[in-house]
């Protein structure tokens, strides 16, 4: 599934997709990402929005990045949505 979104925002030099490896309570979680220089209104609503396209893969390019924002369902309501840097 693909979209396209098309908001009010201007990435600037700043705004970008970070990708990191963390340690949290003795668990690795090697691969990671977070998005850097938007709003978390803006975060909230794109989570949203990808959670009821119903898909677990939702490319969406951000100005000049791509991003897989991927939605994990919990039965009808959302488990987990986080962004995906892509190349």
């Amino acid at each position: 599934m693909v979209l396209m979104i098309c908001f009010e925002m201007q990435p600037d030099s700043e705004t970008q997709v970070l990708t990191l490896q963390f340690e949290w309570k003795g668990v690795l979680k090697s691969v990671s990402s977070t998005m850097i220089g938007v709003s978390p209104e803006f975060e909230i609503a794109l989570y949203t929005l990808c959670f009821y396209m119903g898909g677990e893969d939702n490319y969406v390019e951000l100005g000049p990045y791509y991003v897989n924002i991927k939605c994990y369902r919990l039965g009808n309501k959302l488990g987990s949505a986080f962004p995906i840097a892509e190349s």
